[in-house]
């Protein structure tokens, strides 16, 4: 299991590249590591065509719901106090 945001000692480094010397991968595994990689993962590198930029522009267009409101000072108050709460937890 990997460890996230934390890091390995040089001992445990050390351990680590010593169990894994000499190990070797089988022929057989390398091909099942090679063909998961290959293909497109997820439209990497995909274009839209201008076409379709266009219809995207044209349902974006309109949407104006909250654009230009404003929140009362009371609101902003109370949404600041709620934000130094929230992030109150994370530190």
């Amino acid at each position: 299991m990997p460890k996230k945001g934390c890091k390995h000692t040089q001992k445990t480094k050390d351990k680590i590249s010593k169990a894994k010397m000499g190990h070797k991968v089988s022929d057989e595994t390398r091909k099942i590591q090679s063909k998961a990689k290959m293909g497109n993962k997820y439209a990497l590198g995909y274009k839209h065509t201008q076409e379709a930029k266009d219809k995207i522009s044209k349902a974006k267009m309109g949407n104006k719901n909250t654009l230009g409101y404003k929140q009362t000072l009371e609101t902003r108050k109370n949404m600041g106090i709620a934000q130094r709460k929230r992030y109150a937890i994370v530190y």
